[in-house]
């Protein structure tokens, strides 16, 4: 059977098709599609390309991309397999920022950080915050809050796709959500206390740190 054949390669060309964006090409880095290239280098290298792993929230994909040197490769990418807006939010309750202990098992280890999540389909990244902090601190809002995306991050061009919005958020009340999606406790900071924490190195999720350096720039806010 050609490689063209199997189910990962066609799951992979239908979605060069869905998702057009995720599959824009450049002469940095062209990608391949051409059957009878693909056939080819999977029979010598052995690679499998195309959709290699799907889950309800991510899928791998493999490339076959050619450099400006003609040089044919591999390259694998990491993409949200729903096309929801994701959202990095900065909660602020009474002056301070809302920050959650959760047990991470990527890095297999707890994290300090601002609430976020991949987005449902069909919402802005506005709507998708207060989803967030509706869910993940029990957050309620003022009809008159401030909702507001301040902008975005891209957080590891190697190796994911795709923007993550950070949207500032005022809450008039938070609860506990102890247990949910791993969260242990929830924390309320100054932005003293926050630079605090962030010089002695007790904050190190990139999206935290990259989202409060975009607040720390947004004279409006502050």
């Amino acid at each position: 059977m050609k490689y063209t054949d199997s189910n990962e390669w066609k799951l992979y060309i239908e979605l060069t098709n869905k998702r057009p964006d995720l599959f824009i090409q450049s002469e940095d880095l062209l990608i391949i599609t051409d059957p009878d290239t693909v056939n080819e280098y999977v029979a010598d290298s052995g690679q499998r390309l195309g959709v290699v792993y799907k889950s309800q929230w991510n899928t791998m994909l493999v490339d076959l991309v050619k450099n400006k040197n003609g040089d044919l490769f591999s390259y694998d990418r990491l993409i949200g397999t729903s096309t929801g807006v994701p959202v990095v939010t900065i909660p602020v309750y009474d002056g301070k920022f809302v920050l959650i202990k959760q047990y991470r098992h990527a890095i297999r280890s707890i994290q300090y950080a601002f609430p976020r999540g991949f987005g449902e389909d069909g919402l802005s990244a506005e709507e998708n915050a207060v989803k967030e902090l509706s869910e993940e601190v029990g957050a309620t809002f003022a009809d008159d809050a401030r909702i507001k995306v301040i902008g975005s991050v891209t957080a590891d061009s190697g190796i994911t796709s795709g923007k993550v919005f950070v949207v500032y958020c005022e809450i008039i009340s938070y609860e506990e959500k102890i247990g949910y999606e791993g969260i242990q406790k929830t924390i309320l900071l100054s932005e003293r206390e926050l630079g605090d924490w962030i010089k002695r190195g007790r904050i190190d999720d990139g999206f935290t740190l990259a989202a409060y350096s975009l607040f720390s720039f947004s004279a409006d806010l502050r």
